[in-house]
């Protein structure tokens, strides 16, 4: 099929949302009352779909074969672990970092992924997480200034560099509230 042509049929792919028939109706307000449940009891209305309070969902409903299980940018989802599980050929892929991927390897997953021009969906704020990565690796060397002179002096406690950091991020917090 053409990508328009799946593009259209993928924001056409509406149903009705399923309620649940549990409840008085003027609770039923919030996100805890919009999912499905399924209705249980002898008498139950709905149970029997006689007249209901709500569609039911049946086998009717379902998506189209051709756009079951794609991403509305209309190509199909690949969950990746780590670097070595996609590669330059998963360009008609939109891949996705699985929730167990710590930090360290998110941040080398989405490098690899902008070198190869891969579409990357939850990369989420990692601009901020690879700043605080390149501050743990210059926490190693300080600056120390003496009589104008810049001079580079390497820690031997990393607590104080640590400490450091956490001081830098208070100031530049401070700073950003007082702008506000």
């Amino acid at each position: 099929m053409n990508k328009n042509k799946i593009k259209k049929l993928i924001k056409a792919k509406k149903h009705p949302q399923f309620l649940g028939s549990f409840g008085k109706r003027g609770q039923r307000k919030g996100k805890k009352w919009l999912r499905w449940r399924r209705p249980r009891g002898r008498d139950n209305e709905k149970k029997m779909q006689k007249k209901a309070d709500g569609q039911h969902p049946s086998t009717g409903y379902k998506t189209m074969r051709a756009i079951r299980f794609l991403h509305p940018s209309g190509l199909p989802e690949k969950m990746i672990y780590n670097e070595d599980s996609f590669n330059e050929n998963d360009k008609n892929f939109v891949l996705r970092i699985s929730g167990t991927v710590g930090n360290k390897k998110r941040i080398k997953i989405a490098e690899k992924a902008e070198k190869l021009g891969l579409k990357l969906l939850n990369k989420g704020n990692l601009f901020w997480k690879k700043k605080k990565e390149i501050k743990t690796k210059e926490n190693l060397k300080t600056e120390i200034k003496k009589d104008g002179k810049k001079e580079i002096k390497e820690n031997e406690n990393k607590s104080d560099a640590k400490t450091e950091i956490k001081k830098e991020i208070n100031e530049n917090m401070k700073t950003k509230s007082d702008v506000k």
